[in-house]
């Protein structure tokens, strides 16, 4: 919730706080027509009409209008300090940067993913604006302009503690991308062992999940698309519908919900393959806030969805299934936290925007070890039919591929040693007048 704010009591910032959010130092003010001027921004805040924040971090929703931002930097020393103010998201369009000491515009940056990478003021994959503050109070106003969800991460510190930040935040995602990639290679060296489609269809979704999280987060257009801003207008929502797709596609799969519930698999089919071609017309009309809630509402759709199918399943009472229950619990959870989080719903934090990593994370090793039981259990099976195989079934003796397989290691290793071998043959005459006059059982037992 937020209130009026005037301009003599407006909060202030110092430039040697720590590296840290700042929302709750801010006021907003959102646009209601034509696109204010500096100088018309600055007017509305005199009179009092921006509202300060009581969050962190500034959630705006979905949609929403062009928003200004403004706060205060004091430097208590006679130095000037460097310091850099960062919005640490990803997909925001359009960045306009004014600060002011003493009513005079000293610093104007401009930032956003509708530019090429290559233009923004710091090498960086979230927005990074670095300014020497001079001694006093410095006014900082911020214009922010986006179709997708407005939400507004400001962090203010030093170089060296944004730095230090960068860093944990390096080690996080190695961690995560670690995680996935190495539980995605075991399940595709799976797949070529055995050639089950629910193996490759495994690592398809984890490989969208990879995907799709390197877009949100801006370490695609930081690394690999750096100059396609068409496709960084739209990586968001395309990436989240394939990586939703291909979780319902190995649900669907591993489940065998097409043998065990043919109708609820015609449903699901029907409402991904209508959400898709929705999503595909959204494209073409440039919709892009509409694209936005679709995409949110179809992961939510297949965090329900699995979850759904996992319980149905559990009357088959197999053990991968309550796996992949608990998989499809985790995926619910972070899922539907981070969509809140990003549609405004709950607030925005660090923990509840990367809560889908947590749960992706957790039902992947659920995922693999209920993949693993699979395995584990056709390879029993595998191993039971080979058994049978050299066991005749009346007389429970082996039969002659067992002896062929023992006496072929045998055979072997005497021709390598150069050893000699005993055979002894024994042939019983009139067996079959035997075994018809006293039964199976007497002739086997003596």
């Amino acid at each position: 919730m937020n209130i009026t704010v005037h301009a003599d009591n407006r909060q202030t910032i110092s430039a040697q706080k720590t590296y840290s959010a700042i929302g709750k130092f801010t006021a907003i003010y959102a646009e209601k027509g034509p696109q204010l001027s500096l100088d018309k921004a600055q007017e509305t805040y005199a009179q009092g009409l921006f509202s300060v924040s009581n969050t962190p971090v500034l959630s705006l929703g979905n949609g929403s209008p062009a928003h200004w931002i403004t706060f205060t930097i004091n430097n208590p020393t006679q130095n000037d300090l460097l310091r850099r103010l960062i919005i640490e998201n990803s997909w925001l369009d359009l960045i306009d940067l004014y600060i002011l000491n003493k009513g005079k515009l000293i610093n104007q940056q401009q930032a956003g993913d509708q530019f090429p990478f290559s233009t923004r003021p710091i090498n960086h994959r979230f927005f990074a604006f670095d300014y020497s503050y001079p001694s006093g109070n410095s006014q900082v106003f911020i214009r922010i302009e986006t179709p997708d969800p407005m939400v507004v991460p400001l962090f203010f510190g030093s170089l060296s503690d944004s730095a230090t930040q960068d860093l944990m935040y390096g080690y996080s995602y190695g961690l995560i991308y670690g995680i996935i990639i190495a539980l995605l290679l075991y399940n595709f060296i799976l797949y070529f062992n055995i050639k089950r489609e629910r193996y490759l269809y495994y690592v398809i979704y984890l490989t969208m999940f990879l995907v799709d999280n390197i877009g949100y987060t801006g370490h695609g257009f930081w690394l690999f698309w750096p100059n396609n801003t068409w496709w960084q207008h739209w990586t968001n929502p395309v990436c989240t519908m394939l990586y939703s797709i291909t979780g319902i596609i190995f649900a669907l799969s591993f489940l065998q919900t097409r043998h065990l519930f043919p109708r609820i698999f015609t449903l699901i089919a029907t409402i991904s393959i209508a959400l898709t071609i929705m999503l595909g017309i959204f494209i073409l009309l440039d919709m892009q806030a509409e694209s936005v809630i679709l995409t949110v509402t179809f992961v939510i759709f297949f965090s329900v969805s699995t979850l759904s199918l996992a319980l149905l399943s559990l009357n088959s009472d197999k053990r991968e299934v309550k796996y992949f229950l608990f998989a499809s619990v985790a995926t619910l959870s972070g899922a539907s936290v981070t969509a809140m989080a990003v549609l405004g719903i709950i607030p925005y934090s660090e923990l509840t925007f990367r809560a889908i990593e947590m749960g992706t994370v957790i039902d992947a090793i659920l995922l693999s070890i209920a993949l693993a039981e699979q395995f584990r259990l056709l390879q029993q099976g595998k191993l039971q039919a080979e058994k049978l195989s050299r066991i005749d079934p009346l007389t429970k003796l082996y039969n002659r591929r067992a002896f062929n397989e023992a006496a072929a290691t045998i055979w072997h290793n005497a021709e390598r040693y150069q050893q000699n071998l005993s055979i002894m043959v024994l042939d019983i005459d009139y067996f079959k007048v035997i075994n018809d006059q006293y039964g199976h059982i007497t002739v086997s037992v003596n």
